[in-house]
C-alpha cells in the first residue's frame, strides 16, 4: 500500500513539474494517469488530491469547463476519505473562482469528456457505484 501511494505521489510530483515547465500534454496525461490509478485502487485520498491538482492545472490554462468534473471529484473524494475541511477548501476555491457549484447546461458534456479521459469509456462513474 505504501509503495503505491509512493508511485501516486510520483506521478503527481512528475505531473506539476510537467505543467511548471510548459508541458502541458505530458502534464495532463499524468494528472489522469495518477487519478485512474488512484481511483483503480481504491485509494481515494490521493485520487482526491490528483483530481484537485488537475482541476487546477485546467483552470490555471483557462480550461474553466474541463476544470470543474475535476475540482468537484476532489470534493467528493475528500468527503469521501472524511476530511470535510479539504472538501470545504475546494468548494471555497470553486466559489471563489466563480465557479457555479449546481449543474448547468454545459456540465453534461463536460462530464462526459472527463469520463472518457478519466477511465477511457463513457460510463459515469458515482461514489457508490
Amino acid at each position: 500500500h505504501d509503495r503505491l501511494i509512493q508511485f501516486f505521489r510520483a506521478l503527481l510530483l512528475e505531473a506539476e513539474r510537467a505543467h511548471t515547465v510548459g508541458e502541458y500534454d505530458n502534464a495532463e496525461t499524468l494528472y489522469l494517469r495518477a487519478i485512474r490509478s488512484a481511483g483503480r485502487h481504491k485509494i481515494t485520498h490521493e485520487e482526491a488530491q490528483g483530481a484537485e491538482l488537475a482541476g487546477i492545472f485546467y483552470y490555471e490554462r483557462g480550461l474553466l469547463q474541463k476544470s470543474k468534473p475535476y475540482l468537484m471529484l476532489a470534493a467528493e473524494r475528500y468527503r469521501q476519505w472524511g476530511s470535510v475541511f479539504l472538501a470545504n477548501r475546494v468548494g471555497d476555491f470553486m466559489v471563489a473562482q466563480g465557479f457555479n457549484l449546481f449543474p448547468d447546461q454545459d456540465q453534461e458534456t463536460a462530464e462526459d469528456e472527463f469520463t472518457t479521459n478519466l477511465h477511457g469509456n463513457s460510463k459515469k462513474r458515482h461514489p457508490g457505484s
